[in-house]
């Protein structure tokens, strides 16, 4: 003696083996006033591993939490999605969610969605393009859950969209799609470090979160997921969802001793209170604990304190990034309407054909790229075209020659092509 909590029993966790060695040191010390280790001993084990008990039952708490919705969306880096079939009948392939543990989700941790507690209570449901409604590419109806894989239906109809012909055919090209689903929960269950939870088919290990009950909602074609903070219009939007939360609540732990006439009673907390020693020993224990549990958590806060930070900074990288993309996107497609016009001008002009190319360069597109005025541009084009069929254009022998108005000249047939041309230029400027 004494009994230390590696002395108890294995099933119970670490703060109960620590009571379950105060428990039987006491009965122990209580037992020796009048008896004898070789009886004693015995008898304080037998006593703390029969009347040391904790039941512990689960309640649910409804809290209203705000999250952005980015952090319902989900996406499993072993799903996928892909294109098949033939033009016909094209298929698409999609496994959405393994039902194993989504590793380090900025929002929740490491999570696991219960896919026996999720529902689906529509009948049809839309595949997007990175969980964005204005770019569809299918619907079906309710996913399939498969030995806890959950995949899209087979009923799945492609939509007549630039994005869905898109991802189509790179998809058959062997682009490597992945797949993310947008969910809500309605039930979670947080699992602490070193505590477990049978989910899915596999025992989840702490820390961690567990959606008990959730309603999905969409899934989505991604070229890189969409479980990261990585859209500013996914954290711009708030969502408030009630949420259940499982709570535990630990019943009262039902002590058995000595009495001073050597029959055993069960203790009440203030008979408890009473036994000086025992009770000051318990309440020293349960400090030590709560200093040990609060330094964990201050360290945990610190710690994902310094790993936002570093997220954000990433996020403001990626943010630049995508800002700078658009713009460029944006400018190229300008620059190819802004071409359009000129050429859809060009075609209905009188100037010769072979000019289009040298005339289009002199048009001023820099307006246009910065308003995408189509009405102003195209009276600038118009004027452009104006000053060049002011021109005259006359056949010769061997080719082409061109004349102004004011002076009629015949362009020699070995250099026609290169003095017309300058002489054409050297009158516009």
């Amino acid at each position: 003696m004494p009994w230390t909590s590696k002395d108890a029993p294995k099933k119970l966790d670490s703060i109960q083996k620590k009571k379950w060695a105060e428990i039987a040191n006491a009965i122990y010390k209580e037992c020796m006033k009048s008896g004898d280790d070789k009886t004693c001993a015995p008898k304080a084990k037998r006593i703390a591993n029969s009347k040391f008990t904790q039941e512990v039952k689960m309640k649910a708490e409804i809290k209203k939490e705000k999250m952005p919705l980015g952090a319902l969306q989900f996406v499993d880096k072993t799903g996928f999605a892909m294109a098949g079939g033939s033009e016909d009948e094209p298929k698409l392939e999609m496994t959405m969610y393994t039902g194993k543990v989504i590793s380090s989700h900025w929002w929740w941790g490491n999570l696991v969605i219960d896919l026996d507690g999720m529902s689906f209570p529509k009948s049809k449901y839309p595949i997007l393009e990175n969980h964005m409604s204005d770019r569809k590419i299918a619907f079906g109806g309710k996913p399939i859950k498969d030995n806890y894989t959950l995949k899209a239906a087979q009923d799945v109809k492609f939509v007549d969209t630039e994005e869905s012909a898109e991802f189509q055919k790179l998809s058959k090209e062997g682009f490597p799609y992945e797949a993310s689903i947008y969910a809500q929960p309605t039930r979670v269950q947080r699992i602490d470090e070193d505590e477990e939870a049978e989910v899915n088919g596999f025992t989840f290990k702490g820390p961690g979160v567990i959606w008990r009950k959730s309603v999905y909602k969409e899934a989505s074609v991604c070229v890189f997921g969409w479980d990261s903070k990585t859209s500013a219009k996914a954290f711009s939007t708030e969502i408030e969802l009630s949420i259940e939360e499982e709570v535990k609540i630990d019943e009262s732990i039902h002590i058995e001793t000595i009495n001073k006439k050597g029959g055993e009673k069960k203790m009440t907390f203030d008979e408890l209170k009473q036994d000086t020693e025992l009770y000051n020993a318990m309440k020293a224990e349960v400090k030590a604990e709560m200093k040990v549990e609060t330094g964990k958590v201050e360290g945990r806060v610190a710690d994902l304190e310094s790993k936002l930070a570093e997220r954000d900074v990433r996020v403001s990288a990626l943010e630049k990034e995508n800002e700078k993309r658009e713009a460029m996107r944006i400018e190229a497609e300008r620059m190819s309407k802004a071409k359009g016009i000129v050429a859809s001008k060009l075609s209905d002009s009188k100037v010769p054909e072979r000019l289009y190319g040298k005339i289009s360069n002199l048009i001023d597109y820099s307006q246009f790229m910065k308003d995408e005025n189509a009405e102003a541009f195209s009276a600038q084009v118009d004027a452009e075209i104006k000053d060049w069929e002011g021109l005259e254009f006359t056949p010769s022998i061997g080719g082409l020659s061109a004349t102004t108005k004011t002076d009629v000249k015949t362009v020699n047939e070995d250099t026609e092509d290169e003095t017309r041309a300058n002489n054409l230029f050297a009158f516009v400027k």
